[in-house]
């Protein structure tokens, strides 16, 4: 058993250096197994550099692992039976749950729990507590030894809802940050471990419990290697303050240091990489100096000419972005560079992803957006929480969120591209009986539609033309009359009001049923003595009654024929999102399936699962440029 650190400033060549020895080991020692453990986010390309790496490109006795993949590994092996693990989307409709029954106790945090995002960050705090082995009990400690008022507040409300999530998952469910712990106590057991030589990669620091595993590695498996990144002039095994620019590096030295000696564990010599230019900058020698002396605020200034770093500044963000596009263009055709051979760092995606998806979209530049998609936009997410809030109180507002989603209407039998038909105009005396053509319709024609003599009947079917259409004529007439609830929109409609004394009153009552029909069902389901179970059903039957599978399958079908820039994308999502509420629902029914089901809540429950739910979406091609967020994308 021994610990070893591979110390070196950034590009100094640690990663290639761990990966080529592990390789080396593994061709030299066929019987042992190597781990190489690094970040979640980072485990696809540190197989794939390995595999480029190794001379038979494959790494059959060499594994890549985060903890969270280790854990799952030693659990199979100990044949260790799991409890269920409760992921962030049930944790954000458990903690909505637990909130709003304890709403009445909640002295800061009562009035908040509505705000979009604030179960997000709810959720995420919980997470962090959790991963740090905070207690509700320190909570309420920390409480009684503070006088700041507004954080006294905070922490009495954190360690009630922090209590009551705890007691309601207790024996049937554990949070994600908990496998860790179970790995803590089931590690000591696993041979793989203690035959293993393990590589870590891609840490500045550890949580507690990654702590806890780091030192069963150091005492049980044969070898540990980690790589800092940490200037060794700056003496890494001696602690500095917190404003150190490597305050973290060395503190993790330190730590790790402190437990192989602890535990009888020798520590080998160091493997330093100084190298000078550093590997990553051979090239670009400003680069290496800048790596040299950012942040150290020794007074050393480049004297030499270089252009590799060029600082520009832009009034806004789209100024930015234009200036980057015209770098991106210029490099490509003057110096020969591939698109693949780029990427835009960003410190704000959600600000800049927007502007730069549409300058590069214009410019024809290939780039893949290092991001997961909420599906809190797409149209089915839309419509079922726009029926929701209908079937609770017929408002205007409501009814017609939910008419205009663009998914209430039939669909045409046939293909993808015959199930969006154009709506044939009936009143044949003003248009002949021909098909309307909407966008290059005259005011008086489309007048003449609207307020026309159309006849009709409550089980005709209406494309998404004519639903379209009609659903203009309706807000019309209910806007006029002032249409509002349930009664009003059940009640047959007779009046008549200025300027529309032509509207064919018997297809609109007829349109008004269509409406209904689907939300009768849905709406007596809402009742007073509803489960969240009984209601997901409800739910379910609702879309299927819909059809919104079949219609999200032509979408998919639709964007993945037309073949454009971004398509393939919104193809993808459109052939995912289905199958993602439908787990939604599931994880609802499992969590929550016993429990009193009221309207709003409901639907704030639901609401704080969509907002957990992402889509993600791989490259389309290798050659484009890569477009992702500084503290994330891993280049």
């Amino acid at each position: 058993m021994a610990l070893q650190f591979v110390f070196g400033g950034s590009g100094s060549g640690k990663t290639r250096y761990l990966y080529e020895q592990a390789i080396r080991l593994s061709l030299e020692q066929p019987d042992r197994r190597f781990l190489v453990v690094v970040p979640e986010q980072f485990t696809m390309q540190a197989q794939k550099e390995i595999i480029r790496l190794h001379p038979r490109h494959g790494i059959m006795n060499i594994d890549v692992l985060s903890f969270k993949r280790l854990a799952y590994r030693v659990f199979d092996e100990l044949a260790v039976k799991m409890p269920v693990v409760l992921d962030d989307m049930g944790k954000s409709m458990v903690l909505r749950r637990v909130s709003g029954r304890k709403k009445s106790g909640l002295g800061l945090y009562g009035s908040h729990l509505g705000q979009a995002g604030f179960i997000n960050q709810l959720k995420s705090q919980i997470s962090e507590l959790c991963q740090y082995g905070i207690t509700p009990q320190d909570l309420e400690l920390l409480q009684g030894e503070t006088e700041n008022p507004l954080l006294k507040q905070k922490l009495g409300d954190l360690g009630l809802i922090f209590q009551e999530f705890k007691d309601y998952i207790a024996d049937h469910y554990i949070t994600a940050e908990e496998i860790l712990d179970i790995l803590c106590r089931e590690l000591p057991r696993s041979e793989m471990l203690k035959n293993s030589v393990i590589f870590l990669d891609g840490y500045t620091g550890f949580t507690p419990v990654q702590y806890r595993i780091v030192e069963l590695f150091i005492t049980h498996a044969l070898d540990v290697v980690c790589a800092v990144t940490v200037d060794y002039g700056a003496d890494p095994y001696r602690e500095s303050g917190i404003q150190n620019l490597f305050y973290m590096s060395k503190h993790t030295v330190c730590r790790l240091a402190a437990m192989a000696k602890a535990g009888g564990v020798e520590l080998k010599e160091d493997v330093i990489l100084d190298r000078r230019p550093a590997w990553r900058f051979a090239q670009s020698p400003a680069l290496d100096f800048l790596e040299q002396n950012l942040y150290r605020y020794n007074g050393r200034a480049w004297k030499g000419e270089q252009d590799q770093v060029k600082l520009f500044c832009g009034q806004t963000p789209e100024e930015e972005v234009r200036y980057v596009k015209s770098r991106i263009e210029s490099l490509v055709r003057e110096q020969g560079l591939r698109y693949r051979d780029m990427a835009v760092a960003t410190g704000d995606l959600a600000a800049y992803g927007r502007e730069i998806t549409r300058q590069f979209d214009q410019a024809g530049i290939p780039f893949f957006m290092d991001d997961k998609k909420s599906i809190l936009e797409n149209p089915m997410v839309e419509l079922i929480r726009a029926v929701l809030e209908a079937v609770r109180d017929f408002s205007y507002e409501n009814v017609f969120r939910y008419l205009k989603t663009g998914l209430v209407y039939d669909r045409a039998e046939g293909t993808a591209d015959e199930a969006q038909p154009v709506w044939e105009n009936a009143a044949g005396a003003d248009s002949g009986g021909e098909a309307i053509d909407w966008e290059e319709a005259s005011d008086g024609e489309l007048a003449d539609v609207l307020l026309g003599e159309t006849g009709g009947g409550a089980d005709r079917r209406y494309s998404r033309e004519e639903a379209a259409v009609m659903t203009d004529r309706l807000e019309n007439y209910v806007r006029a009359l002032g249409i509002n609830g349930w009664k009003r929109w059940d009640s047959q409609w007779e009046a008549q009001f200025k300027g529309a004394e032509n509207l064919n009153l018997q297809e609109l009552n007829a349109f008004r049923q269509w409406i209904l029909a689907p939300l009768r069902p849905l709406r007596e389901a809402m009742s007073k003595d509803a489960t969240v179970a009984s209601v997901t059903q409800a739910l379910r039957n609702y879309l299927e009654s819909m059809e919104l599978r079949e219609k999200l399958e032509e979408y998919q079908a639709y964007f993945a024929a037309r073949g454009l820039r971004g398509d393939e994308n919104l193809a993808r999502e459109y052939g995912q999102v289905y199958d993602r509420v439908e787990e939604l629902f599931e994880r609802l029914t499992g969590l929550l399936g016993d429990e009193k089901a009221e309207r709003k809540s409901y639907a704030q429950i639901l609401d704080a699962g969509f907002g957990e739910i992402q889509v993600g979406v791989i490259p389309a091609t290798i050659d484009q440029v890569m477009v992702g967020d500084i503290t994330r994308t891993r280049l």
